[in-house]
């Protein structure tokens, strides 16, 4: 996997959050949530995320996080704007601390749920992610796709996995978290010889390529994103929120 794939991979589950000060943050009581998004101590979770008064995604100019793992960087939301079809964004930007490789990305919020722009692999264009969904319930689904060239699209799909649960990252106990499942499929159609010996286009079919979960805590942001794919593990190590 190249480089700019890791580092565009990760960009595409980061969101922002706020609380205040300079931390490391301090432990809390644990209940564990597996790398498949279970928590055995959690209850139907069935309620959605909460809404705009929700502090998981809170956005403020100036709040930084920084990340380790398969890659290293710096990511920080700027006191700067831009209009993008008709949507105001806030702009943001991440700094690999491997080699000072930049990417800028978009962000906004509405009712509750949180957009993105960003440049994802597979495609020179933005894409427009719904990172958060304020009325998902567990198990609720919703997607983003992006054209790879004339044939094929790259299908993004999040699934909320869990709520109201704790996770151990880096020694440190965080409560109240979700996680959200992201899985990248690439479909592409078939193409067939009729029986005039003219080429047609068949069935589509979709391969999967990626599949992640990333753990939001309340008041404090992404704290870890997990995969079986090489380049896409990453945990936050500390953080400065307004």
């Amino acid at each position: 996997m190249t480089q700019f794939f890791k580092f565009s991979a990760v960009l595409i589950c980061i969101v922002f959050f706020a609380s205040c000060g300079e931390e490391d943050i301090a432990p809390e009581e644990d209940i564990v949530i597996d790398n498949n998004g279970n928590n055995p101590s959690d209850g139907d979770g069935g309620g959605a995320v909460d809404g705009a008064e929700s502090t998981y995604f809170p956005i403020a100019a100036g709040n930084t996080w920084v990340y380790e793992g398969d890659i290293s960087y710096t990511f920080t939301l700027k006191d700067e704007f831009e209009e993008i079809e008709g949507k105001e964004y806030q702009i943001a930007e991440s700094v690999s601390k491997e080699n000072g490789a930049t990417q800028i990305s978009y962000v906004r919020e509405e009712n509750g749920s949180v957009f993105t722009r960003t440049k994802v692999p597979l495609s020179n264009d933005m894409i427009n992610f719904e990172i958060l969904k304020s009325s998902a319930g567990i198990g609720d689904e919703w997607q983003s796709s992006i054209e790879v060239n004339s044939f094929s699209n790259a299908i993004y799909r999040l699934k909320l996995v869990a709520k109201d649960a704790s996770r151990t990252v880096n020694d440190i106990v965080y409560k109240d978290i979700i996680a959200i499942e992201m899985a990248t499929f690439l479909s592409i159609p078939q193409f067939e010889i009729d029986k005039n010996g003219n080429l047609i286009e068949g069935p589509t079919i979709e391969r999967e390529l990626t599949r992640q979960i990333t753990y939001y805590a309340k008041n404090v942001g992404m704290i870890e994103q997990t995969s079986d794919t090489e380049g896409l593990n990453i945990h936050l190590v500390s953080k400065k929120l307004n």
